[in-house]
């Protein structure tokens, strides 16, 4: 082998090797930011269950409109639709248990929507 292939052989395991480091550093980086990310979604995923079981945010009260939106927004969360329907059943149960304002109706059927859309996605 003469010295030129040697420096030929010799860069390109430079260059896999770079590459290898580069993969492995890549990979790391989106296994970190796809745990940060799942954990972002199960904090918002809490926090909506809890604005709309409890009908408060920071702010105060929420409106009849907002707790109809965040009943909504659990579609978009389909990693965690077994949880939502078994949430919003116990929600429907407990609101339809009680004497309803008409105001709550809404929020009735926004649950049945919203359930209904869940069980289409099983």
């Amino acid at each position: 082998m003469t010295l030129q292939n040697v420096a030929a052989v010799a860069t390109i395991l430079t260059l896999l090797v770079s590459l290898l480091s580069i993969a492995f550093s890549a990979r790391r980086y989106l296994s970190v930011r796809e745990r940060e990310q799942e954990k972002e979604r199960f904090q918002i995923y809490h926090q909506l269950l809890k604005k709309i079981s409890k009908g408060v945010d920071h702010e105060g009260p929420l409106k009849l409109v907002s707790q109809v939106a965040l009943v909504s927004e659990l579609v978009k969360y389909p990693e965690y639709s077994s949880s939502s329907r078994q949430a919003l059943n116990l929600l429907r149960q407990e609101w339809a248990s009680k004497e309803l304002e008409d105001i709550k109706k809404p929020l009735i059927q926004a649950i049945d929507e919203t359930l209904s859309l869940l069980e289409q996605r099983k």
